[in-house]
């Protein structure tokens, strides 16, 4: 008779120092990153930062709610230390990762102004690189354009949106 055959655990990133751990063990010090432009989404990611980690304290919600969520805000969750009154882009760089691997999910805020910056672009490039099959959610944040890809950061476009079914698909 045959022995059974043993699965070993599947392994995962560990998000801290991105060592492998077994997936079921992985637990996140935040429930997403939010990507964004200072200008201009700052006062609405805040606002909406405030309004999720306070949504847990909500009357009627069920006991299964009741989990407070946290949302990275550069700003509030971490700063960026600047010399001579500039921020070094590798510096920066390097403070992101390590609270993008903190995070289960990527929120990318969005719309034709913000099209086209350069730190959401780079943040998105690494969350599909790093953290392979981790949710990515967009929010249209301001504008109205004729459609949504309009409004996306072209690494979006170019992966089909975000994790929303057939988001591109009428655009």
């Amino acid at each position: 008779m045959d022995a059974p055959e043993v699965q070993s655990p599947s392994l995962a990133a560990s998000p801290i120092d991105g060592t492998a751990v077994p997936a079921d063990t992985l637990t996140y010090a935040y429930d997403a990153f939010a990507t964004y432009a200072t200008d201009p989404d700052r006062d609405l990611v805040r606002a909406v930062e405030v309004f999720v980690e306070g949504f847990h304290r909500r009357p009627g919600l069920p006991e299964r709610l009741h989990r407070q969520l946290e949302l990275c805000v550069d700003g509030r969750d971490f700063r960026v230390p600047r010399r001579e009154g500039k921020a070094d882009p590798e510096a920066i760089a390097g403070i992101v990762e390590i609270y993008q691997r903190q995070s289960r999910a990527l929120v990318v805020f969005c719309g034709p102004r913000s099209r086209g910056h350069p730190w959401i672009e780079k943040e998105v490039r690494w969350w599909l690189k790093h953290r392979e099959g981790a949710p990515i959610y967009v929010a249209l944040s301001h504008g109205a354009p004729p459609d949504i890809a309009g409004a996306m950061p072209p690494v979006l476009v170019e992966r089909g949106g975000g994790d929303a079914p057939d988001l591109l698909r009428s655009a």
